[in-house]
């Protein structure tokens, strides 16, 4: 027993100044209660991580899902003692009952008795009022001031084309003068692409399909017209463009739009397609000479963790694939 008794102690020093140097995560707030939210919408949230320990706290993030969107993220390392902000964006889905939900990002750390900490956005959505049975349309006119003469036309597009399409393919024209009110007043309008607030509204005002255009004078007499097909229930608007004389504008919208409704899959597949192209181009021109995210791997030959950082000033070659690759 004598003999054992140094080792004893030795085993409780080295517990104890290991304890002592070890860091503690604490995440405030960890739990957020949205209240009731409407689909689409775009909230900008804020938490806190804490080291409440004695040694440095290593974090990393993971959104959980796709409606999370971090635009502050947390250091690699927090110092005994110190804060840092998380900044991450909820955007609301869509839902067609009033329902409870839950999104959450994981905190990763090698704090032993806190490994992985979660912040839960808790909201409840409003339900959207459209659904694929639904056959309502209605029609954003242009804002551009034009020549009385083009103004005309514009007029003449805005006081017809639904009605067109009523008899053509069995859409149901309706009012756009509430869906204007809540986009004008709506205060996010301005940090989104038109579409997504277009498309938040319009699943709350009962409209499947809204329309827009613009009309654009050209030096050889014709005009051009670019419009947006938005549909409440799907991602990506519907994008058309012509050129066109300004007496044959109104039947070039009825026989495009019409090709659009007699041909509806593959024009949102072509949307859909179109959309994502673009999506990429958007995140490839803010990755490129833009500094790497915080990335670390697990060597599946050493175990050890690699750091993507630990490259700094290296050129390397990242190869992602997949186990059922060929």
């Amino acid at each position: 027993m004598r003999r054992a008794t140094p080792i004893v102690i030795l085993v409780l020093i080295v517990a104890v100044c290991s304890c002592a140097k070890s860091p503690s995560m604490v995440v405030t707030p960890s739990e957020m209660d949205l209240g009731i939210v409407r689909a689409h919408d775009h909230i900008d949230l804020t938490t806190w991580v804490h080291n409440n320990g004695k040694g440095p706290l290593v974090v990393s993030t993971r959104p959980l899902c796709d409606c999370i969107k971090i635009f502050a993220d947390l250091p690699d390392t927090i110092a005994p003692g110190d804060s840092a902000k998380l900044g991450f964006t909820f955007i609301v889905p869509a839902k067609d009952t009033i329902t409870e939900y839950r999104a959450s990002i994981a905190i990763n750390s090698n704090d032993k008795k806190n490994k992985v900490a979660k912040v839960t956005v808790k909201c409840v959505i409003e339900r959207a009022r459209v659904s694929s049975k639904d056959s309502t349309i209605a029609l954003l006119p242009p804002t551009e001031q034009l020549p009385p003469e083009l103004q005309s036309v514009v007029n003449k597009i805005n006081n017809n084309l639904l009605k067109l399409l009523a008899k053509k393919v069995g859409v149901k024209p309706v009012s756009s003068n509430k869906l204007m009110d809540d986009l004008i007043t709506d205060p996010l309008l301005q940090k989104r692409v038109i579409d997504e607030s277009i498309r938040k509204w319009a699943l709350l005002d009962s409209i499947r399909w809204v329309f827009i255009y613009q009309f654009i004078p050209r030096r050889d007499g014709k005009v051009g017209i670019n419009y947006l097909l938005v549909d409440a229930l799907l991602e990506f608007p519907i994008i058309g463009r012509l050129t066109v004389s300004p007496e044959h504008a109104l039947d070039s919208l009825v026989s495009s739009l019409v090709g659009v409704f007699k041909n509806y899959r593959q024009s949102v597949r072509q949307s859909t397609i179109y959309g994502l192209q673009v999506r990429m181009q958007k995140l490839r021109s803010r990755i490129i000479n833009s500094p790497a995210p915080k990335v670390r791997f697990v060597d599946v030959r050493t175990k050890d963790t690699v750091n993507l950082r630990d490259f700094k000033g290296k050129t390397i070659l990242m190869h992602f694939f997949s186990f059922s690759c060929e």
